[in-house]
């Protein structure tokens, strides 16, 4: 029993990170496109075009960088960081293991 405890959660927390950095990936391509189409302050509409997108994921927290983007047809780069909370670490102490820290990423 224990052991399908610990599938159960640990199964959980992958979906909950998978779920996470494709929202991280959809907002930072979204970003990039509404920058691309935006003549005037592309990374200003794409930060807050990443910052909606996100805005609507229920799990995980998100930080946003916009980089480029200076003169209309230039290159703009959007970052979105995310980070999970890990349930394992704590139930793998009960059993020798350890997994200190957050799952993070980059979309």
């Amino acid at each position: 029993m224990p052991v399908i405890v610990l599938v159960t959660i640990a199964l959980m927390n992958l979906t909950m990170a998978g779920f996470a950095s494709v929202n991280a990936n959809n907002a930072a391509n979204y970003a990039a496109r509404v920058g691309s189409v935006t003549q005037k302050g592309a990374g200003g509409a794409a930060y807050n075009a990443a910052m909606t997108s996100i805005s609507h994921a229920p799990i995980g927290e998100y930080a946003v960088s916009v980089s480029g983007g200076g003169f209309p047809g230039a290159q703009i780069n959007v970052q979105v960081n995310w980070t999970v909370p890990n349930y394992m670490g704590g139930l793998l102490g009960f059993l020798g293991g350890n997994i200190d820290g957050d799952f993070q990423g980059t979309g």
